[in-house]
């Protein structure tokens, strides 16, 4: 008769107990340590947020960078950053970038940055990156590359060390680079109001130099591109066989197109030292825009790219005197070069201290090619 009354008892005991267990809890998936960037190399002041969550706070080689995270770089400050797939960034003085996205995208990691001031380098070991800056975005796909915001004016700098580079500038046109190219965004002109031109170009001996000094790793691949840039600039430009007419050459190969035919100034004419000489050439129906590219007496070059049929240069800018050529490149929608019109020549003379003011600090000057280190 006891155990009739206990057994009733234990089972409601034993069904209490069970109900009153914690049940078990789902935790939350842990973060993926391989989406975050870690910090090294630290140099002079160096401040970083975590996460977008976090105050910033003194950096240290135990810190990981997170999606939302910022690294701050005082005027002496240094770090360099290494993401899960082998990629480098390395962060200059007197810069502030976050880390806006860093995540698996067909089996590659996408990687995006925005740089409100100072410079960065990207070494990409594999997947892309995009840098987001005040006046255009910087893209980069299996390459070296290095953007500057100047905290002035906002004029974004690019280069392309090696490799496969765009910018996107904020009238949705886009300018592709490769090896040893430089591109520059500027974000406004004060005097028109309006944005100015992207500005594109050779990379000059002062950007190999920063890149030798700021990235071991990139040296030997400084001294390869250094030297072969060096060797084609000392190319001379071969001379027309028929000067104003079109080379007829298919940016795709494959037989000859019509191209654009350059107007003004005419072959072998006699430009002024000081004022503006406006560069006329005819469009083509194909053409998205042109790549307009000046050679200097040194042999070195300078491009530009507009979606005009013209563009007007201050004379100043082309600091020395001597024999120039300038040619014109149609490029469609994507960028990809239909064909190239024969280049034609003109000379400016040595200025003359009795007529010509002095020369203003040009804009661009031909690149002079000397071994900096």
């Amino acid at each position: 008769m006891i155990l009739k009354r206990i057994f009733p008892i234990l089972i409601f005991l034993l069904l209490a107990t069970s109900a009153c267990q914690p049940q078990a809890v789902t935790e939350a998936p842990a973060l993926d340590d391989s989406l975050s960037a870690a910090l090294s190399e630290l140099q002079g002041t160096v401040q970083a947020k975590p996460t977008d969550l976090d105050e910033f706070q003194a950096a240290n080689k135990d810190l990981s960078i997170r999606v939302g995270g910022q690294v701050q770089t005082g005027g002496d400050g240094r770090a360099r950053l290494d993401l899960s797939t082998g990629t480098i960034i390395r962060v200059a003085p007197s810069t502030l970038f976050t880390l806006i996205a860093n995540e698996p995208v067909d089996n590659n990691l996408f990687t995006k940055l925005n740089i409100e001031i100072g410079k960065v380098f990207v070494i990409l070991n594999g997947g892309s990156l995009d840098v987001e800056t005040p006046s255009g975005l910087a893209s980069v796909r299996g390459s070296y590359l290095s953007v500057e915001v100047d905290e002035n004016t906002q004029n974004v700098s690019v280069t392309c060390l090696e490799g496969d580079c765009q910018i996107t500038a904020p009238d949705g046109s886009i300018i592709k680079f490769s090896d040893g190219e430089k591109c520059t965004l500027f974000n406004f002109d004060p005097e028109t109001g309006e944005l100015t031109a992207p500005l594109l170009g050779l990379m000059t001996p002062e950007d190999f130099l920063d890149w030798y000094n700021n990235n071991p790793e990139a040296q030997q691949l400084v001294n390869q591109a250094y030297a072969a840039l060096t060797a084609a600039a000392q190319t001379e430009e071969p001379a027309p066989e028929d000067p104003g007419t079109s080379s007829g050459s298919s940016g795709s190969g494959g037989g000859s197109t019509a191209c654009v035919e350059l107007q003004e100034p005419g072959h072998n004419a006699s430009l002024l030292n000081n004022g503006t000489t406006d560069f006329k050439w005819t469009g083509i129906p194909e053409a998205a825009s042109y790549k307009i590219t000046f050679t200097f007496p040194d042999g070195s070059r300078l491009s530009l790219i507009t979606t005009e049929t013209s563009e007007t240069r201050y004379m100043e800018a082309f600091a020395a005197s001597g024999s120039y050529s300038w040619t014109v490149t149609a490029l469609d929608e994507n960028g990809a070069e239909i064909c190239t019109a024969a280049p034609i020549t003109f000379s400016k003379p040595a200025p003359d201290p009795k007529k010509d003011k002095p020369d203003p600090e040009p804009q661009e000057t031909g690149t002079e090619y000397n071994e900096p280190y």
